[in-house]
């Protein structure tokens, strides 16, 4: 599958030269955007296939938040040397220490030679580089603490039957709550669909802060707090907005603001967090978007031969297609370990 390239560049004729230039390699689809409203027409295909980002720095930020871990390429005026020359290779995830930069002088063929060298770079280098920089951190302050991926985790759940699906759920919020971990768990369907009792209405539902996230409002992950509150069940949960519908019309740079906000938020607890999404009604695109930036998924296999059943497997096959190396798939009968043993997602 071709990689996508999304040029954010406020000055349409430098933008224009420069699509025109990397068009010529015909290895990859190079889509163009010069800001946020732009970014969110992009189609579901072309959204999900984000695979590099050259910017600006003025759209740098607001982007990072909707692409987590997408590699980026900031273009600048400012003076070049030596240092500035070098690949800056952003990833949300790890903070580093300087940022390099590329000219809007530089020639496209060294800008083109640049962009294959990084598309073609495995994902377990990446992951290599990444955990080697994680490493040289810890090695500069061993005083520090760092939240660790046994401390946190992100899931969600593909299902194509509700009872199985509403039976996991149930399972792995149980699960979680036995090991004295927080949990926090996220529906994304209809209200007329959700087996569990929930709060609607008031100020700060799940609703209020999708419309937020649409407006271009995000607000601080410390604040994602305010939205919970404890279920009876021992979970923590958002209130949910009036209407059936509203959660599963949120548009997709929404729902992926949510999730990263989500994910940030965990991050940062004190106590061991783990968050949970079920999903339905959305579309398949936007199931995969979401599941893509979690730390797991469970899956339902369809063993039947009905026609329903044969078009469930066709769809997992595309939805696993687009799942990252970074996510975890586990299918529906690993749910029933977790009555037994120590749940397998952290």
């Amino acid at each position: 599958m071709k990689a996508v390239i999304l040029i954010v560049e406020n000055r349409t004729a430098y933008r224009e030269r420069l699509m025109a230039g990397l068009q010529q390699s015909g290895d990859y689809e190079v889509v163009a955007a010069a800001n946020i409203r732009e970014v969110n027409k992009l189609d579901e295909d072309k959204f999900n296939r984000v695979a590099l980002i050259l910017t600006s720095e003025f759209f740098s930020d607001p982007l990072a938040s909707i692409f987590p871990g997408t590699l980026r390429l900031e273009f600048t005026d400012k003076p070049q040397d030596d240092s500035a020359k070098k690949l800056h290779l952003y990833v949300p995830e790890i903070v580093r220490q300087g940022q390099f930069y590329l000219s809007r002088h530089s020639s496209i063929t060294y800008i083109r030679e640049i962009i294959a060298s990084i598309l073609i770079q495995p994902l377990a280098a990446r992951k290599e580089e990444k955990a080697e920089f994680s490493a040289q951190i810890s090695d500069q302050s061993e005083s520090e603490t760092f939240t660790t991926q046994a401390d946190h985790s992100l899931g969600s759940l593909l299902f194509f039957s509700r009872d199985e699906r509403i039976k996991a759920s149930t399972t792995i919020l149980r699960s979680g709550k036995k090991k004295a971990h927080d949990m926090i768990y996220l529906p994304l369907m209809p209200l007329y669909d959700m087996a569990f009792s929930f709060r609607s209405g008031g100020s700060q539902t799940l609703g209020d802060l999708l419309l937020m996230l649409k407006s271009g409002r995000a607000p601080e992950h410390e604040d994602l707090g305010s939205y919970l509150y404890l279920h009876n069940d021992g979970y923590y949960t958002f209130t949910c907005p009036n209407r059936a519908d509203d959660l599963i019309c949120a548009d997709k740079r929404s729902l992926r603001e949510l999730i990263v906000l989500l994910r940030k938020y965990l991050e940062t607890r004190a106590a061991p967090t783990h968050s949970l999404i079920e999903i339905s009604g959305l579309t398949l695109e936007k199931h995969a978007m979401i599941a893509a930036l979690c730390d797991y998924v469970v899956i339902e296999t369809p063993t039947k031969t009905t026609s329903a059943a044969l078009i469930a497997q066709q769809e997992l096959a595309l939805f696993l297609s687009k799942l990252p190396g970074s996510c975890e798939i586990y299918e529906s009968q690993h749910v029933a370990t977790l009555h037994e043993e120590a749940p397998w997602f952290y």
